[in-house]
């Protein structure tokens, strides 16, 4: 084998690897479940602000909500997917999604606390819709670290 198929065929595995790295990143955060997931949060917070025993039944909602996307999300992934993900396998990848998970409590506690040094009404209401704003707004940084992590991981293959 020459020099040049060599490279050429190299140069054509990379391309796929780029290719399948961008339909899962764009499968796994898909933008109507991203925004059914970013309601569930501003409803799961929202919360906070209500009286018992109401504030439980919106809790429950939300969160159900939010449990559900990721369900059927899932399951739609693993059904209709074009490309199916490996396992996670780094712990760089581990990191990145429990970092991904937990983000929208940390911008609800900071916003929270926000809103509080600033005395607003409705704390938490305010704080669980700048976090699910926030939490959409991420998502194109998020598929981009989402995947150069992808690529990070293939590289020490």
């Amino acid at each position: 084998m020459a020099f040049q198929d060599a490279q050429s065929t190299l140069d054509d595995i990379r391309r796929l690897q780029d290719r399948t790295h961008d339909e899962l990143v764009r499968h796994a955060f898909a933008l109507p479940y991203m925004l059914l997931m970013a309601l569930g949060i501003f409803i799961t917070y929202a919360s906070t602000d209500l009286q018992s025993p109401w504030d439980d039944v919106v809790l429950l909602l939300g969160t159900g909500l939010y449990v559900g996307v990721i369900i059927v999300h899932t399951r739609a992934k693993l059904c209709r997917a074009s490309v199916r993900p490996r396992s996670i396998s780094t712990p760089l990848e581990m990191v990145f999604y429990l970092g991904w998970a937990f983000s929208p409590l940390l911008a609800f506690l900071a916003s929270e606390s926000a809103a509080e040094a600033l005395d607003l009404p409705a704390r938490g209401t305010l704080a669980a819709a700048v976090t699910a704003v926030t939490f959409v707004a991420a998502m194109p940084l998020t598929r981009r670290i989402a995947k150069a992590v992808m690529r990070q991981k293939n590289s020490r293959l």
